[in-house]
């Protein structure tokens, strides 16, 4: 027997398949390569789309005007086919474009009568030959020491240098460049580099160089040419700690005993990695410590109040130090005093024009 056919069933399923065309994207995605474009890059478009039968092809024209790319996609369905959704890929080489910024539309047609428009809009970046790359290996260092900028693939036809706003001129090699600063504190580094055209690129460092320690050193001399009964106490005003203390003479503490005539030298890290080495003398006792000028310290011992007397200048500044090295007071003019520090041995390092002095001061 011959099979039937129910036209009730053909209607319905041609509803359904009308209805869902009418509720189908056909333009699924449109994209641009490079992203994100710059005037000099040539531009490829891909579009992304559907088509309403198996037997359809694709086909894609193109034309630019002023501000406006506009893209046809036609789809032909010739043939038979069944009425699926079919997906199609298009890429069109739009080449490199003539202006920075364009709206760019799709169009889909299918069999010439319009099914979507897809409307988006491409904002180029301008084209520059200039690129700025330095690295630097710490962004900490140390005052005087010399820092290494690392110069990974820089391309420029000018160079300008700037540290917190003020240019200055870094020694240039074909790798790196090599500078040593001459303050301390932050140092906010902009390396800016041009193309010929003008067109500019630029890098951000921040620097941090570390002070060094600040070291001073007093000497008490030996009781006879051939006694080890002289001192050295190094006093630390500045610096991280801790600090890593090696003396020449082998020792490793700030205060030294034992030593006999000669020159010690220090060598004082900090805890930034930060050195200084600085030399002392200890010499034979003479009634006075390093005396370089003609000063007296009266009366020693004190209760609270002393006077220094110095025959040369009037103009003295004294810093006051615990036997550890720590300063205590600075005080200057000649009437001074012991006031508010507990009974003990002090050290006075007194400073004029042309002297430095130690003393050593007892409070009762």
């Amino acid at each position: 027997m011959r099979p039937s056919f129910n036209i009730n069933y053909f209607f319905v399923f041609l509803f359904f398949v009308t209805l869902n065309f009418k509720s189908q994207t056909w333009i699924n995605d449109v994209s641009i390569y490079p992203f994100p474009v710059k005037q000099c890059d040539s531009v490829t478009l891909t579009i992304e789309g559907n088509m309403p039968s198996t037997n359809c092809l694709s086909n894609v024209e193109y034309y630019i005007t002023l501000n406006n790319i506009t893209v046809n996609v036609f789809i032909t369905c010739p043939g038979i086919g069944g009425p699926a959704i079919t997906p199609y890929l298009e890429t069109v080489e739009l080449g490199i474009l003539p202006s920075d910024s364009f709206n760019l539309v799709v169009n889909q047609y299918l069999e010439n009568d319009l099914q979507e428009t897809n409307i988006s809009y491409i904002d180029a970046e301008s084209c520059c030959n200039a690129v700025s790359n330095i690295e630097v290996e710490s962004d900490s260092i140390c005052l005087g020491d010399s820092i290494v900028f690392e110069n990974n693939n820089t391309y420029a036809d000018s160079v300008v240098w700037y540290d917190n706003g003020q240019i200055f001129y870094p020694i240039e090699s074909d790798s790196f460049y090599l500078h040593t600063f001459s303050s301390s504190g932050i140092h906010n580094i902009l390396h800016k580099v041009y193309d010929s055209l003008g067109c500019a690129d630029s890098s951000n460092i921040e620097l941090f160089i570390n002070d060094l320690p600040d070291v001073e050193l007093f000497s008490f001399p030996t009781s006879c040419v051939n006694c080890y009964d002289g001192e050295i106490i190094a006093s630390i005003s500045s610096g991280l700690q801790p600090y890593i203390v090696s003396w020449s003479n082998g020792d490793s503490t700030l205060q030294i005993e034992n030593l006999g005539i000669g020159i010690y030298t220090l060598n004082l890290t900090d805890g930034n990695d930060c050195s200084v080495t600085e030399n002392i003398e200890v010499i034979v006792s003479t009634g006075k410590v390093k005396k370089l000028a003609e000063i007296d310290v009266y009366p020693n011992p004190t209760s609270n109040f002393f006077t220094i007397r110095n025959s040369i200048s009037n103009n003295i500044i004294v810093n006051i130090y615990d036997l550890n090295g720590n300063k205590l007071k600075t005080m200057s003019g000649s009437d001074l005093s012991l006031k508010n520090l507990p009974k003990g041995l002090y050290l006075l390092s007194i400073k004029d024009e042309i002297s430095n002095s130690v003393f050593q001061i007892i409070k009762e």
